[in-house]
This record gives structure tokens, C-alpha cells and sequence, in this order.
């Protein structure tokens, strides 16, 4: 006949390992959401400097391939590409680790870099004739939108960003 103690504490290898699991991820906080280490300013900016010298040699690659084709740097397709550019460029940075204390002012220029982007598609889209005053609209827009981008990147260090923006 089984005594009590065999019972209540009898081998049970998959209860003991399990516990053991949840023991040993208890321990080392598995499971618990972990802050992601930013890097400091200096590497920051070393890494969205990077990121900017690509964006910028990629419109370069863009502007000239227009001029080969006969394109006008204002032509609509030209615009697209070169937005998409700068999209691509600002998701990057956008998952660049960032300095804690800094967060806040990094979000800020990504926005405006969002924000100028999203102006020159519309002038993209304006229309090709017609509205003369909307279209010169929309390049002033730009060209605030843009002037606040490089702003924004100077104030926070970066010596190649800014001329990006």
C-alpha cells in the first residue's frame, strides 16, 4: 500500500522539470520585458550619419539617372523615388538604438523627416497645370518642412543628417 508521502511527493519528472523552468525563467526575468539599451549620443549620431551618407548617395544615384533620362528633378516619378529614398532612410534610423535621454528630441526630428516626405509626395501629386498658387504652396510647405528636418538634425549634432533633411 502507497504511504502518504509517496504520494504527495512521489517522482512526477514532468511537474519537477517544469517547475524547474519556471524557476530558473523566473530567475532570469524570461518573459519579462526588457528595455532595449540605447546607445549613447555619440554613437547615435555615428549611426544615423551612416545611415544618412547611404540616403544621400542613393538620391544622388536618383537625381543623376533623371538628368541622364532627360527628367526634370521636378517631375513627379523623380519626387516619388526620391521619397521612397527618404522613407526607407528614416525607417532606418527609426530602428537605430537611441540615447535614453535623447528620445524625445530623436522622435521629433523623425517626425519632421515624416512630415517632409509626406509634403513632397503632395507636391508629386499636384497637378501638373492648373493651380498655379497651390503648387507654389506646397513647395513653401516643402521647403519649411524640410528647413525644420535639417534644423532639428543640426541642433542634435549630426554634421550629415542636416544636409539630408
Amino acid at each position: 500500500m502507497p504511504r502518504l508521502h509517496d504520494i504527495q511527493c512521489g517522482h512526477q519528472p514532468a511537474v519537477l522539470i517544469a517547475a524547474g523552468v519556471l524557476a530558473a525563467a523566473s530567475a532570469t526575468g524570461c518573459g519579462a520585458p526588457r528595455a532595449k539599451r540605447g546607445f549613447s549620443r555619440a554613437q547615435f549620431i555615428a549611426s544615423a550619419d551612416a545611415v544618412c551618407r547611404f540616403e544621400q548617395a542613393k538620391l544622388a544615384s536618383i537625381s543623376q539617372r533623371a538628368r541622364q533620362l532627360g527628367r526634370a528633378l521636378a517631375a513627379p516619378s523623380v519626387i516619388r523615388q526620391q521619397v521612397a529614398q527618404s522613407q526607407l532612410a528614416t525607417t532606418r534610423l527609426e530602428a537605430l538604438p537611441r540615447p535614453p535621454a535623447d528620445v524625445r528630441a530623436i522622435d521629433r526630428w523623425l517626425t519632421a523627416r515624416t512630415v517632409a516626405a509626406t509634403v513632397a509626395l503632395d507636391l508629386a501629386e499636384a497637378p501638373a497645370r492648373g493651380d498655379a498658387a497651390a503648387v507654389r504652396d506646397v513647395k513653401g510647405e516643402l521647403a519649411g518642412a524640410r528647413a525644420r528636418a535639417r534644423a532639428m538634425a543640426l541642433g542634435y549634432g549630426s554634421q550629415v543628417c542636416d544636409e539630408t533633411d
